[in-house]
């Protein structure tokens, strides 16, 4: 489990309930900084979400990396009380999976990009996989992985269609972040 593991189940479950949430950076005693943020809904603060520090999981003699969120309850159903839950149905259309990795100064948010990402018009959805900032990559710079899954409503979608689309996104993020395709 790592942070986007724990992102990812808090998504799962905002979604079933019908609210949409926002994650910013932010600290917390027990987490690893760097992999914790803060999460709002509708501009309430209603937890926090990261991977706890070694120096925690060393008290418990855990050796593995652990992810963990916190959600006030309170406060999500507060927000979530008016959110209305809506009927989807499966695409007509199968989709296709792409992955995007590109290299971007570090302190551009991993929810800006996402958000260029969302905005193309076959993009189902998208997902962060992976984050690094570590040897070899460039002082100030960071790598960001997506999972990009690709749907249309109108047709099955070919190989070049898809690839033209992620080619899209790509010079997209290169305009607005000025970042750079890296290989995944």
């Amino acid at each position: 489990m790592d942070f986007f593991d724990a992102k990812g189940a808090l998504e799962s479950v905002f979604g079933r309930i019908g609210v949409s949430a926002e994650y910013e950076s932010g600290e917390d005693p027990i987490m690893l900084p760097g992999k914790t943020a803060r999460v709002s809904c509708g501009g309430v603060e209603v937890g926090v979400v990261g991977e706890v520090h070694p120096r925690v999981l060393t008290r418990f003699d855990i050796d593995d990396r652990v992810a963990l969120f916190e959600v006030d309850l309170e406060a999500l159903y507060a927000v979530g009380a008016g959110a209305s839950i809506e009927y989807t149905p499966f695409g007509r259309y199968p989709d296709a999976e792409r992955d995007i990795a590109v290299l971007v100064d570090a302190d551009v948010p991993s929810s800006r990009i996402q958000k260029i990402i969302d905005r193309h018009r076959l993009v189902k959805q998208s997902a962060p996989f992976d984050i690094y900032t570590g040897e070899g990559a460039q002082p100030g710079k960071r790598s960001v992985a997506y999972r990009v899954t690709f749907q249309s409503d109108r047709s099955t979608l070919t190989g070049d269609l898809v690839d033209r689309a992620r080619g899209d996104i790509v010079r997209q993020l290169e305009r607005e972040l000025g970042a750079t395709l890296r290989g995944v």
